[in-house]
């Protein structure tokens, strides 16, 4: 996966303690998403980084007829 790098203080991995890094895909798939890896290559942790939702964009429990 082609992706650009970041670390991320006082993040470490669930699985193995290593420092997690914040990676952008860029692959044509997921083109500038982010997302969350262990440093260690032999570590398979991996989740997406979701930027967080305004209030606005949160319409749970709003009226339908919005």
């Amino acid at each position: 996966m082609k992706s650009t790098a970041t670390t991320v203080n006082d993040n470490l991995c669930i699985l193995c303690n290593s420092q997690r890094i914040i990676r952008t895909s860029w692959t044509d798939a997921n083109p500038g998403r982010r997302f969350a890896s262990c440093s260690n290559s032999k570590c398979t942790e991996f989740n997406w980084v979701e930027p967080p939702m305004c209030r606005k964009g949160d319409v749970r429990g709003q009226d339908e007829g919005i």
